[in-house]
């Protein structure tokens, strides 16, 4: 009998409850259950086929379940499935992984690592963009420097790799690059200062990751209007409300999320948003409050 398991990061019970829908919708009759293993964040998928069942490594069955994956690590970004137990490795991406597993099917004593892109699979440099994103940050640093009572100490340090590894792990694809250059050069805000841009936080790496897992996870409890929140939006600041500016990872734009009606074009490109940042600073659009936080101008105390 063939034994195969589903492990997804962050799966919670309500999650473990969507994806049973989609493995016995899609795969077929074979016995489903979810197992937890200690923590909630640990609980897992099994899927048990019988002796007399179709087994996953009946070819006739293989086009099935390679859907029934790839359709998988579309909402999930990554899952890990291991075949009796698992051992070698496999990895790979979306777009491949109906048709490796139509091929050549699962293979027991394999772990595969199912990505929606992989993180080593990076854009080509951009270095228009990069110019861009680092001369918009030098005038934002300038005017900090002259005239907020902390200086540059409100940016906090550029991130780790370590970090900015962890969060394409989170995230599932690599950090879009004109985030990433600005996560290398500023990892959010630092201490002292409670809002950055517009009355919101800029955001680090890790609270990157945290909001983004937070906001899949509401998305699977209660699946909303497919305007409300997409896994290619990552949020990079937030106004303590449910609000926030996020980077589509898909199309480059950034909007501007809105907890109840969803998202709405703010800019083009990233850099765009960053410079237009950088001119509101010096233009006095956005200023000090008594607070020593940063707010438009109309809605400064």
């Amino acid at each position: 009998m063939t034994q195969v398991v589903l492990r997804a990061p962050s799966l919670t019970g309500l999650t473990g409850e969507a994806l049973l829908d989609v493995v016995r919708r899609r795969a077929g009759d074979w016995p489903v259950r979810t197992v937890r293993r200690g923590l909630l964040r640990r609980e897992q998928l099994e899927l048990v086929p019988s002796d007399a069942g179709a087994g996953v490594l009946d070819e006739a069955s293989r086009p099935r379940v390679g859907a029934m994956l790839q359709h998988l690590v579309s909402s999930c970004l990554h899952l890990e499935v291991e075949v009796d137990g698992g051992g070698r490795r496999v990895e790979l991406t979306h777009d491949g992984v109906a048709a490796h597993v139509a091929a050549a099917g699962l293979v027991p004593g394999t772990t595969y690592v199912l990505r929606w892109s992989s993180p080593d699979r990076r854009p080509e440099p951009d270095v228009e963009g990069d110019a861009a994103v680092d001369a918009a940050w030098q005038r934002i640093e300038r005017w900090f420097a002259e005239h907020h009572p902390l200086g540059v100490t409100v940016l906090a340090p550029g991130a780790t790799e370590e970090a900015l590894l962890a969060l394409e792990e989170t995230i599932g694809r690599p950090v879009p690059p004109p985030l990433r250059r600005s996560l290398e050069r500023h990892d959010g805000q630092g201490e002292g200062i409670t809002t950055l841009t517009e009355g919101h936080e800029l955001l680090g790496a890790a609270c990157i990751a945290d909001e983004w897992t937070m906001m899949r996870e509401i998305s699977e409890r209660n699946p909303p209007d497919d305007g409300w929140w997409r896994p290619s939006w990552v949020e990079f600041t937030s106004d303590g409300s449910g609000n926030g500016l996020c980077l589509d990872a898909d199309t480059g734009e950034v909007l501007f999320r809105d907890e109840v009606e969803g998202g709405s074009v703010e800019t083009r490109r990233f850099e765009g948003w960053l410079t237009r940042w950088a001119e509101e600073l010096e233009s006095g659009e956005q200023v000090i409050d008594s607070r020593g936080d940063i707010d438009l101008a109309w809605a400064a105390d």
